[in-house]
C-alpha cells in the first residue's frame, strides 16, 4: 500500500491562522479538500506499527503520530503528538556539566532537545503546543516525571518519560529497527531511574529499563516528542 498510512504528509504550510490569507480558513471549505482529509489521516492509525509518517521542520525531519486528540500517547484534546522517527543524534544525559545527575533541567540531553527545537522557524514553533514536565520520584513503570526540585514549564520538545515509553508502541519504541542490537539504536527517557545517577532508556528493540543507565556511562540516542496544534496548520 503505497500510502502505507504514511501518507507523506508533509505538514506544508505551518502557518498560525493570523498569517494565512482569509480564504483558506473560509467557514465553508470543500469537503474533498486534500487538506481534510490530511488531518483525519494523521488519526488513522495513531500509536500503531502504521501510524502515519509527518515530516516537519526546516530540515525534513521525520515524525510519527503517537497520540491524536486526547487518545494514545501524551495526548490532549486539540492536538497530535509526533514522536521523532529515529534518534536525532546521540548524548550522555549528563557529561558532568549538571553534576552527574539524573535531573533533566540542566542536563546535557536537554540542552541537544533544545538545539533541535532551535531549528524550527519561528512560524513552527507558533505550531506547537507547550507542555509542563513535571517533577516527581521514580516509581518503576508508572514514572511519569523528571527528576528535580521544580516543574519545567514552556517545553516545545521533550523526551518521553517511563510512562510514556511503556504505552508507546512496542514497534514505534524501535529507533532504528534495522539495528535493533545496536547500541546506537537506544534512547534516552526523560524520567529518573530509581538512583540519583541513573535514568531510564529505552534499547534497540524496544525495552524499556525503567530501573534506569548510569547518566554518564554512554551517549544514547535524543528523540524528542511534541504536540502540534491540530487548528495552526494545514496538512497535505
Amino acid at each position: 500500500m503505497k500510502i502505507k498510512r504514511i501518507i507523506s504528509l508533509a505538514l506544508v504550510l505551518v502557518l498560525m491562522t493570523a498569517m494565512m490569507p482569509l480564504s483558506v480558513f473560509s467557514s465553508t471549505p470543500p469537503e474533498s479538500a486534500a487538506m481534510s482529509k490530511g488531518a483525519s489521516a494523521l488519526q488513522s492509525g495513531s500509536n500503531t506499527a502504521g501510524a502515519a509518517t509527518v515530516w516537519y521542520g526546516g530540515d525534513g525531519s521525520a515524525w510519527r503520530v503517537i497520540g491524536y486528540d486526547g487518545e494514545g500517547v501524551a495526548s490532549e484534546a486539540g492536538t497530535a503528538t509526533l514522536l521523532a522517527s529515529g534518534n536525532m543524534g546521540h548524548a550522555y544525559f549528563d557529561d558532568g556539566s549538571n553534576g552527574y545527575t539524573n535531573k533533566y533541567d540542566g542536563s546535557t540531553l536537554k540542552a541537544r532537545v533544545d538545539d533541535i527545537a532551535a531549528g524550527f522557524s519561528t512560524v513552527e514553533k507558533s505550531a506547537i503546543s507547550a507542555r509542563t514536565l513535571k517533577k516527581g520520584d521514580f516509581a518503576g513503570e508508572d514514572t511519569d516525571c523528571i527528576a528535580g526540585d521544580a516543574d519545567l514549564a514552556d517545553q516545545l520538545l521533550w523526551p518521553l518519560s517511563t510512562k510514556e515509553a511503556y504505552a508507546l508502541n512496542e514497534t514505534l519504541r524501535q529507533a532504528d529497527p534495522e539495528h535493533p542490537d545496536s547500541a546506537s539504536s537506544y534512547w534516552w527517557l526523560r524520567s529518573p531511574g530509581d538512583t540519583v545517577l541513573d535514568a531510564a532508556i529505552v534499547y534497540g528493540d524496544g525495552y524499556v529499563k525503567q530501573y534506569g543507565y548510569r547518566v554518564y556511562y554512554d551517549e544514547f540516542g535524543v528523540r524528542p516528542a511534541f504536540r502540534i496544534n491540530l487548528q495552526s496548520v494545514l496538512f497535505t
